[in-house]
């Protein structure tokens, strides 16, 4: 019973969730095809399996003391010494385990993906200037992450990420682009403040031009204003004229005036009789005078 036991659990293997695995016949040397995930299965006495990581891995080139890979010295377009230090992701395509394990066995994989990335960053970066590593720098990452990616690709795995991690040049070189840098920004500064000033002109321009227009409006509205008091003082008149007019031939006739003439004298008269002045009328001679009396 102890023997059934032990050979049961010798046949039985576990693959954990960050892995992949596929079935390896020992007597045989037999790969199969089948790619496991995580769990636990019954592989047999004979079998076993053979596992690649599932999730992501990194490789890092650097000169930290827990990185993979020292950092690459290479040159760039121009000539300049260039030390680049730099980590990609990657992940194992879990179709492509049996090829993998032909191609590098168990464990040999880490090591084929760390002198494909090296070769592939060494050739790429001599394609750049090194101003262009401080300019364009973004691009230039994911370039190499493309590379890297095809390059993996044949490896039966795919690049996920990259990241530059510092990027060494000649400190005249670097101390002459800083100064370039500081010059460009100081001439970008000089170009916003003379944008500025022409926007504080036109706003001056529109504000005069606002004014200019507001004190033609109020003009305007007061000339509008001033011509309709203009004329309803003239309707005013003119209907005051009308009734004066309508009430003194009204007059004309309840008196009984036979001509105009008549009229304005009467009007005449009662004028006289309206001033402010005391004055005496006498009648019944030719050139009357009028003797006028203030009472003070």
């Amino acid at each position: 019973m102890l023997i059934v036991t032990t050979l049961i659990m010798m046949a039985v293997s576990t693959i954990e969730p960050t892995e992949h695995a596929i079935l390896y016949n020992k007597l045989t040397k037999t790969l199969y095809d089948e790619t496991y995930t995580g769990g636990m299965y019954y592989a047999g006495v004979t079998s076993s399996f053979v596992k690649f990581p599932a999730n992501q891995k990194t490789i890092e080139f650097s000169s930290e003391r827990n990185a993979d890979v020292m950092p690459l010295a290479t040159r760039t377009k121009e000539g300049l010494l260039l030390q680049l230090h730099f980590s990609f992701q990657y992940q194992i395509d879990p179709k492509g385990l049996k090829s993998l394990y032909a191609l590098t066995g168990e464990k040999g994989y880490k090591t084929l993906y760390e002198r494909l990335a090296g070769d592939i960053i060494l050739k790429e970066a001599g394609n750049f200037a090194a101003s262009e590593y401080w300019l364009k720098r973004t691009e230039i990452g994911n370039k190499m992450r493309d590379s890297l990616n095809t390059a993996l690709g044949v490896a039966h795995a795919k690049v996920t990420n990259f990241q530059f991690l510092n990027i060494d040049l000649p400190d005249t070189y670097e101390n002459a682009i800083v100064l370039t840098q500081i010059e460009n920004q100081k001439a970008q500064t000089s170009s916003y403040n003379r944008e500025i000033d022409l926007i504080k002109a036109q706003i001056t321009v529109d504000q005069s031009d606002a004014e200019m227009k507001t004190t033609v409006i109020n003009a305007g509205a007061q000339a509008e204003a001033l011509k309709a008091k203009n004329n309803a003082e003239a309707d005013i008149r003119a209907v005051t004229i009308m009734n004066q007019k309508e009430a003194w031939a009204n007059t004309k006739t309840t008196i009984g005036f036979q001509t105009s003439a008549e009229l304005l004298e009467y009007i005449y008269l009662k004028n006289l009789n309206n001033l402010e002045t005391k004055a005496t009328l006498v009648y019944g001679i030719q050139d009357p005078t009028f003797r006028y009396t203030t009472t003070i």
